[in-house]
């Protein structure tokens, strides 16, 4: 594991010399998980808005993701139990989140909205079910998952002091994102991702 702590460049993250306001980030680099070989290149996915989940935690209203690499995510589907769907998705090191973030403090009071850069590479896991609807049927959500941070750099303070929290809310937000990539309509609220059921993987 190479930590970025001290370092005024960051290749790694963001392939910038940065200014001496920015040393002292902090941010991780491991060895990624093991991915399909089976895996396609899809788009890089677009991100509903982040609600705060949890104290101390985040939310960003207006998220934007952009894919590192070649600009995309490699994404492996196979079948499980109950006529689910298991996503294995990849989003290379170098991929940026962006966005007006405010963050809570462990007793869920607000702190100043700042705009953020936060560089990151994951592998996410998901196993994708259903649950009953409100108004009848069922709704498809993430039963159980798991993300697996190869990545995480941003040179603001308060995400770096809350990292755990943050990735945590970043967890929650690949949840939303793969369910409303796949089943997702244009025009229609944004599906909640996670089940009632949901734990982790």
């Amino acid at each position: 594991m190479t930590a970025c702590s001290g370092f005024a460049r960051l290749p790694f993250a963001l392939g910038l010399v940065l200014p001496a306001a920015f040393i002292g980030c902090t941010g991780t680099i491991v060895s990624p998980p093991s991915v399909p070989s089976t895996a396609n290149s899809t788009p890089c996915p677009t991100i509903p808005p982040v609600a705060r989940t949890g104290c101390p935690g985040i939310s960003i209203p207006n998220p934007v993701l952009t894919c590192g690499g070649d600009g995309t995510m490699s994404v492996a589907t196979s079948p499980v139990g109950s006529g689910g769907t298991r996503f294995i998705m990849r989003l290379r090191d170098d991929s940026v989140l962006t966005g007006t973030v405010t963050p809570y403090n462990g007793f869920c009071a607000p702190g100043i909205p700042i705009g953020v850069r936060i560089a990151l590479g994951v592998v996410y896991t998901g196993d994708q079910g259903t649950e009953p609807a409100a108004g009848g049927g069922t709704v498809p959500c993430i039963v159980t998952s798991r993300a697996q941070f190869t990545q995480y750099s941003t040179s603001d303070p308060v995400l770096s002091i809350g990292e755990d929290a943050i990735k945590g809310e970043l967890h929650a937000m690949l949840d939303r994102a793969v369910i409303n990539s796949v089943f997702g309509t244009p025009g229609s609220p944004a599906l909640p991702g996670r089940c009632a059921r949901w734990r982790p993987m």
